[in-house]
């Protein structure tokens, strides 16, 4: 007996049909002006993204605020970045610190350094009492303590997305470095009272990375 239904059709080719059908249909689908991925998960980094990009700011970076609080701190650094340089919607300088405080506390070097940034450029910010630039970037080079001094130079000057004017950095992040220096060279017991108010934000916003 044939494996044919009553139009005299093979279950053969009304699969490869099918198939066929389910290909021209993706097709399509790829040619439609429309996003994708599709279907995206509601906490999405993706959909956060498209969000900023069509200036649904408050909704894009609550997505990436709840990512960040859930572990995946890397975002608070992002969310500094972005609110600094007014990625979606005016440039929102307390709310962009708030957030490197946040990077800080995880153990981000790069947000002590870009609070240094901040706190030179704009001295004056309303309802906030900043960190000495100086200390922060004391704060951001121990936080880079085994990295040598002109890779840790490297590692915080030349990244892309380094407003251009924390240029006015340098001359600040090179005596930075030579506190380092003249940190190794300390007492053990002194060492340990630099470091705990480092860890501490006693004089700096903390960071716990910022030790030996």
């Amino acid at each position: 007996m044939r494996d044919h239904d009553k139009y005299g059709v093979s279950t053969g080719k009304k699969l490869s049909l099918v198939f066929i059908t389910i290909l021209a249909f993706i097709g399509l689908i790829n040619l439609l002006p429309i996003e994708k991925p599709l279907f995206l998960a509601k906490d999405s980094e993706t959909r956060a993204f498209r969000m900023l990009l069509r200036g649904q700011c408050e909704e894009g970076y609550a997505i990436y605020e709840k990512r960040a609080d859930k572990g995946e701190t890397l975002h608070f650094l992002s969310l500094g970045k972005w609110l600094y340089s007014g990625m979606c919607g005016a440039p929102d300088i307390p709310r962009a610190i708030m957030y490197y405080r946040q990077a800080a506390a995880a153990s981000w070097c790069q947000a002590n350094f870009r609070l240094a940034g901040i706190a030179l450029t704009h001295p004056e910010v309303p309802d906030v009492t900043q960190v000495p630039p100086a200390n922060n970037l004391f704060s951001a080079v121990m936080c880079a303590f085994h990295v040598e001094d002109e890779e840790t130079i490297r590692l915080f000057f030349e990244s892309r997305s380094l407003p251009p004017a924390f240029e006015q950095l340098r001359p600040l992040f090179l005596e930075a470095l030579e506190r380092r220096r003249d940190y190794k060279a300390l007492a053990e017991q002194e060492q340990e009272k630099i470091v705990k108010a480092l860890v501490n934000g006693d004089g700096y916003d903390a960071n716990p990375d910022a030790k030996p």
